[in-house]
């Protein structure tokens, strides 16, 4: 690791430092010249104090003034001016103007330096407004008239601002928006309220606010008249101007049918009691309203009441119903109406009806002066108009399963005229007649509300018809019903004997010209026959298994017996073994083909392509040669028989279809093994046949495994297990035959997971030294691509195993090969410099003289603190200094070194002391100026007698005056200068 040399860097950093300004400049919370600011066209200026409690900004150095907006926010800051050429001087006075959008009570000011950069600590808040003389405009500088009683709504036209000051017959009225509420009459204008700084600034037009007397509203007459019912009144109004528009109300809504310009309503007809009151509204709007006139009715007062029910009351055939009224009535007579007709004069209060009407009793009384006529309420009567029956079978019925079935009513509703239905339940069956039909036909013998089938001769749809007593009728729904056949049975024997030229007779036991009769043959059916084929005679090829189906007109089917007709003759079988595809002859090999037979003591011939193979009166046959075989067996005798077995098709193939596939649980990039074997070997007989070998066939080849083109070497058996991620690739298989036949399956990609990538670094410790970078590298891995990261972005043209890295973060690297990658875990890299080390207190330290403070070092591992001198002060991360100076820290961090400079100075104050007591007591006894102003070889230091005369002047002072004696009780004057300018002047008591 190379050193620095911590005398000869701390030599060039104090050399540096003392060119430098330095950074400890600190800037006091400038002093407003104000309270508050009301800037305005006419005046808009205002001064604050800046102020530096440790001045000497740098020459190049702007103070920049900005104030924040109304609510002491700096997000948008607001430049109120800048100075460049006060840097040496402490304090100093800045104008400045407003700008035309201040608004707002916590305005604040800041200052900030540029060189160095520092800012100040906030002024005081105060409120600042620039007040805009632009006029406000109010109602459209219209006045107002005002209904009594109600409010209206005063409104500025569009303005910038929100907040106004109203004011009502030249008094503050309220603090609102651009719009208030008023009801009472007066001049009103607003003002925008610009807080402390409002005052005759945006004032708007005055709007006088009227209120109009209201209308004299009354209706002539009594306030309660009675009428009688078919009487007339005129209501009258006390106003009558035409220019009035007049509203007249009954029982508090509106009446429509008259015109709004009548100042009179008469009322007349049968709806005329109830309370009537009038509305005018005048010309401007203004609306008021009278008193209510009560029309009563003058006839004698009674009430009818139905007892009972009055709604829907429905009489059935055969049946009545009572209608009933009660009534206060004392002495009454009783009109009964039916549909408005009377049928029943002067009747009692009850009565008994059996047909559909609608029913009311009218009570009358004399009296006077009207007498009274009251209807009962209307009763509703009606008999049904129409039935609704819908029939079903049970649940536990199944079409072609059931024998028998009771067909029933599930539900019944009847309509009446007012259109509406009803459910009838639990009915009574006696009310109605019922009529049956199937397949609509009357079974005019069944009057019952159900019925039982169970006649396989009446299969179909059944509807039922019902009655009442009053001839309403209604038919159901259609249901329909299957009944499953008895079992059919084919007459005679189930197994006959027969020679081949002799026929037979089928007979079913079921007859019926309703149904439909299938027969077959050996399971086959026997085409174009009648459907009404309760009979079939057969007379040629007759031997076979037969039976017939029998198809019901209801759609159920039930299949008879099976009668077998065999041959009288020697019967037997042959059986071709193993025919039923082609045989594979692989080519210098031999196959058996054999037979099986039920024939005693056959005569068996071989054939080949048509041509019988001499000798060979025997059940298998040896064969080395494709073609077409089969085998003829014959019996001798009166019925005997040839039978001839399939034929046997012998292929010798000439190529080969090849597939090869991967083990079951193979996912590309997921596994570390792969095995490799055939899928299938097929064999194309033609175009439409083709043969898939047995795996037990596969021993007539020999293997070659192949990969990206290059032959495996020592890959010869039917599978190829491949567990090497560099084995990645395509794999295919050559087979051959020992007659040289040979196919290459279609090439099959496999992907081997790739291993764990890893990434190491060059110095294992992660981190980068200033001016030094970092060898990141992964395994090289044949055949592979590579992609960096850093912090998960793709680095541009990293594609190499190795990356160098001089930035810190994050890094990644992904290794792909084919369709499979493998991405590292990411590495941290930090990169170390002078930042990686903190040091508190930060910045130049100042100490108190005579004091000490500690200075912590933190980042690194290792700390070695030295002076000016290179001296080694401490070797832990705290260093306690008493001294101002120039000091370094060297701190290691994992194999960086960093070393960091620190400047220690006195506080800084512009406090000069005025009295001195040089009595050798130790204690002031010499004037001792504050640091900066002594030991400074910038600043000039003069002491002048009460006569003018200098008595002391020099640069860099050391705190040294007086040397020499001097008089008690005697007054100095002294000045200090830097540069020529004077930073201080004053006077020095000296006392005993």
């Amino acid at each position: 690791m190379k050193r620095i040399n911590p005398r000869s860097f701390l030599s060039l950093c104090f050399m540096i430092l003392m060119v430098q300004s330095a950074d400890s400049q600190e800037l006091a919370s400038p002093a407003l010249g104000f309270s508050y600011a009301c800037a305005s066209d006419n005046f808009n200026e205002f001064s604050i104090e800046v102020s530096s409690i440790v001045g000497g900004f740098n020459s190049n150095n702007v103070f920049v003034i900005e104030m924040s907006d109304g609510n002491g926010s700096f997000d948008k800051p607001v430049l109120l001016g800048q100075v460049s050429d006060k840097n040496n001087t402490l304090n100093f006075v800045i104008s400045f103007a407003l700008v035309p959008s201040t608004f707002g009570e916590n305005h604040v000011i800041r200052v900030r330096s540029t060189s160095p950069v520092t800012t100040s600590p906030h002024s005081n808040s105060f409120a600042a407004y620039y007040t805009s003389n632009t006029p406000l405009v109010l109602e459209n500088y219209q006045d107002i008239d005002l209904c009594e009683g109600t409010s209206t709504s005063l409104t500025l036209n569009e303005t910038p601002f929100t907040s106004f000051n109203w004011y009502k017959d030249g008094a503050y009225h309220t603090t609102a928006g651009a719009t208030i509420q008023v009801k009472k009459p007066g001049l009103y204008y607003a003002e925008v309220d610009f807080k402390i700084c409002s005052g005759g600034v945006a004032v708007s037009n005055l709007i006088r606010v009227s209120i109009i007397a209201p209308l004299i509203t009354e209706i002539l007459g009594k306030e309660s008249v009675a009428l009688c019912t078919e009487d007339s009144y005129e209501l009258v109004s006390s106003t009558t101007a035409i220019e009035n528009n007049y509203y007249w109300y009954k029982d508090g809504n509106l009446i429509t049918n008259i015109s709004n310009k009548e100042s009179s309503y008469t009322i007349s007809g049968a709806n005329i009691y109830g309370s009537y009151f009038l509305e005018i509204e005048s010309p401007v709007g203004c609306v008021s309203s009278s008193d209510v006139v009560l029309i009563s009715n003058a006839n004698t007062e009674f009430e009818v009441a139905a007892v009972g029910q009055v709604e829907n009351i429905i009489i059935f055939p055969g049946n009545s119903h009572k209608l009933e009224i009660s009534t206060t009535a004392p002495a009454v007579s009783i009109d009964w109406y039916k549909d408005n007709l009377l049928f029943l004069n002067d009747g009692p209060t009850a009565i008994e009806v059996t047909k559909e009407g609608a029913y009311k009793a009218m009570v009358s009384i004399p009296g006077s002066p009207c007498g009274a006529v009251v209807s009962s309420p209307v009763f509703k009567v009606y008999n049904p108009s129409k039935y609704f029956v819908s029939i079903s079978t049970p649940d536990n019925y199944s079409a072609c399963i059931s024998s028998e079935v009771t067909v029933a009513i599930d539900k019944l509703q009847y309509g009446i005229s007012s259109g509406e239905k009803f459910d009838f339940k639990d009915f009574d069956e006696g009310m109605f007649t019922y009529s049956w039909s199937y397949n609509e036909e009357d079974l005019n013998s069944v009057n019952t509300a159900s019925l039982l089938v169970n006649d396989t001769n009446k299969l179909g749809a059944y509807k039922l018809s019902i009655s009442d007593a009053s001839g309403v009728k209604s038919i159901s729904n259609a249901v329909k019903v299957n009944l499953k056949l008895a079992a059919v049975q084919l007459k005679g024997n189930e197994v006959v004997y027969l020679c081949a030229e002799d026929s037979y007779t089928f007979e079913s036991d079921v007859d019926n010209a309703k149904y439909k009769y299938t027969w077959y043959k050996n399971d086959v059916k026997i085409t174009e026959l009648p459907d009404y084929t309760p009979t079939y005679t057969v007379s040629e090829d007759v031997h076979a298994d037969y039976r017939v189906s029998v198809l019901t007109n209801g759609g159920c089917t039930t299949v008879s017996n099976t009668i077998s007709l065999l041959s009288a003759s020697v019967s037997f079988n042959v059986i071709a073994n193993d025919a039923s595809e082609p045989i594979v002859l692989f080519g210098g090999a031999t196959k058996s083909l054999t037979i099986s037979t039920t024939a005693i003591n056959p005569t068996i011939a071989w054939f080949k392509d048509g041509f019988k193979i001499p000798g060979s009166n025997t059940l298998s046959l040896s064969i080395s040669e494709p073609g077409e075989y089969r085998a003829k067996v014959e019996v001798p005798g009166t019925c005997g028989q040839t039978v001839y077995s399939d034929y046997f098709s012998v292929v010798i193939p000439e190529n080969y279809e090849l597939t090869i596939q991967t083990n079951s649980g193979y996912s590309p990039c997921d596994v570390s093994t792969v095995l490799l074997s055939i899928k299938k070997v097929v064999i194309r007989i033609s175009t439409d046949h083709k043969i898939v070998l047995s795996p037990s066939d596969y021993d007539k080849f020999s293997f070659k495994w192949w990969y990206n083109d290059l032959l495996v070497s020592g890959a010869t058996e039917s599978t190829l297990l491949v567990n090497d991620w560099l084995k990645s690739g395509k794999y295919k298989l050559e087979i051959s035959t020992l007659d040289g036949v040979t196919a290459i399956s279609s090439e099959l990609q496999v992907d081997i997971e790739l291993p764990v990538t890893d990434i190491t670094a060059e110095n294992f410790g992660g981190t980068i030294c200033k001016g030094t970078n970092v060898q990141l590298s992964t395994t090289k891995k044949e055949g592979c691509t590579y992609q960096w990261y850093k912090d998960g972005v793709s680095m541009d043209g990293e594609n190499t195993f190795q990356l160098s890295v001089e930035e810190e973060g994050s890094y990644a690297v992904r290794v792909i090969k084919n369709a499979c990658e493998s991405t590292s875990v990411a590495l941290e890299i930090d990169y170390v410099d002078e930042e990686s080390i903190e040091i508190s207190p930060s910045g130049i330290i100042f100490i108190s003289q005579g004091a000490t403070k500690n200075i912590t070092a933190s980042g690194g591992q290792v700390y070695e603190w030295q002076n000016e001198q290179g001296n080694i002060l401490s070797t832990t991360d705290v260093l306690n200094v008493s001294k101002p100076g120039m000091y370094a820290v060297i701190a290691q961090v994992g194999d960086c070194e960093i070393v960091k400079i620190i400047e220690v100075a006195y506080k800084v104050t512009t406090s000069v002391p005025n009295i001195i007591s040089p009595n050798d007591d130790g204690v002031n006894d010499t004037w001792v100026l504050p640091y900066g102003y002594s030991f400074n070889k910038e600043v000039e230091i003069i002491i002048y007698n009460t006569n003018g005369i200098v008595v002391f002047r020099t640069t860099n002072y050391q705190n040294n005056w007086p040397e020499i004696s001097v008089t008690a009780n005697t007054i100095y004057y002294y000045i200090i200068k830097e540069k020529g300018q004077i930073l201080k002047k004053g006077s020095i008591t000296v006392i005993k």
